[in-house]
């Protein structure tokens, strides 16, 4: 295949899973000669990790749904760096980066990372889901079969090097007795937070927000779990836990049942389902067996691929 130039674009609001696949599969396509240019609402962390990979960035005012002169603005950047092809990440980006395409007359590619409504994605020649389960929540929208495409996300491994081992970890950070760390953001912290102080476990439970650093995070954890029940396309953090080698448990839900085998690489819960299976069973043999089938598992996927 001859080397193509690809404008790739997003507006990221955080560093977070979207951001960090659309720069995986940047630094794979320039490894494979390829060239990639990105346009993005202005993101510290993300031109940093882009500047580190030495892929071209041009932050641009293209952020908010309203903004018409977002696609003005990316049908000029995509004709000055001479685009082939325009890949967008997320929903505005969808919306504006392929109207950019029909102005240049250039085709257009559209990921879809999570459970989205079609609206902002039909403009797109091709439409990749990250996920069978998003792909069907599409065609359960009257989305043409035809236009969707599956191309599952992938981990970079490199970021795994180096981190400080779990138990010095645990040491150094100095959160002894730890039973819950709550990663991410959402409209329910405050009520978490009340819970938690409500049933007594306030001072084992930390609420960290944000954080751009996950697998550092999760390597101090002795499990990981990816609670969601609406719009989670595949659950990035369950490859990256496993990855880590920790023990999984995930919703039994679209996308996330597409990365554990169920009983083989972790366990799946049914979403609401507050009495889990492997609760009947004593303690101390369950969390042995979860650590001993999970890691395992995860050992031999990683050598198969």
């Amino acid at each position: 295949m001859d080397a193509l130039t690809v404008l790739t674009v997003i507006t990221p609001a955080r560093y977070s899973g979207a951001e960090r696949m659309a720069v995986y599969l940047a630094d794979g396509l320039q490894e494979r000669g390829h060239r990639v240019v990105f346009a993005c609402k202005h993101n510290e962390l993300m031109l940093a990790e882009l500047a580190a990979r030495d892929i071209e960035a041009y932050p641009l005012p293209i952020a908010g749904k309203l903004n018409v002169m977002s696609p003005f603005l990316l049908a000029w950047l995509a004709e000055r760096v001479g685009a082939q092809v325009i890949h967008t990440h997320l929903s505005t980006a969808a919306l504006w980066g392929s109207v950019a395409g029909r102005l240049a007359g250039i085709p257009t590619v559209a990921s879809v990372h999570a459970l989205n409504r079609k609206d902002c994605y039909l403009y797109a020649d091709v439409i990749a889901t990250c996920s069978e389960g998003v792909r069907d929540h599409l065609v359960g929208q009257s989305v043409e079969p035809g236009r969707l495409r599956v191309l599952r996300n992938g981990v970079d491994p490199g970021q795994f090097e180096g981190l400080t081992p779990a138990d010095e970890m645990r040491a150094a950070e100095r959160w002894p007795d730890i039973v819950c760390l709550l990663v991410g953001e959402g409209d329910d912290r405050a009520k978490l937070q009340e819970q938690a102080a409500a049933l007594g476990v306030a001072e084992n439970v930390r609420l960290l927000g944000y954080r751009h650093d996950a697998p550092r995070v999760m390597q101090v954890m002795d499990a990981v779990v990816l609670a969601s029940v609406a719009m989670e396309g595949f659950g990035v953090c369950l490859v990256e836990a496993g990855l880590l080698r920790k023990p999984v448990v995930g919703s039994d839900a679209p996308g996330i049942r597409e990365v554990i085998a169920d009983g083989e690489t972790g366990f799946l819960a049914a979403v609401g389902d507050l009495s889990p299976r492997w609760r009947q069973q004593p303690r101390r043999s369950t969390a042995r067996r979860f650590r001993e089938l999970t890691r395992s598992a995860w050992s031999d996927r990683q050598s198969e691929s």
